[in-house]
């Protein structure tokens, strides 16, 4: 990390290539596991607009869940 902030780059530019380089292994690892599935027979039956909506509401209740999370964690730490 001292290596980068000697040189002439933007601050902002290591967290944009910690973040393109998750989001692609993220991908990556993502069409491994459909491939893998698709291999061993799973055929799914529900269009891709049904999946999207299963997404949509994992990703919705995954981000409520934490934002409670927070609110639990930030009440207790300010209580005392």
């Amino acid at each position: 990390m001292d290596r980068f902030r000697s040189m002439p780059i933007r601050p902002s530019t290591v967290l944009t290539g910690h973040v393109v380089d998750s989001v692609a292994r993220n991908v990556v690892a993502t069409a491994v596991v459909v491939e893998v599935a698709f291999l061993v027979g799973f055929r799914p039956v529900a269009g891709p607009l049904a999946w999207l909506a299963v997404a949509v509401a994992w990703l919705v209740a995954i981000l409520l869940a934490a934002r409670v999370l927070a609110e639990v964690l930030f009440r207790r730490r300010n209580r005392g």
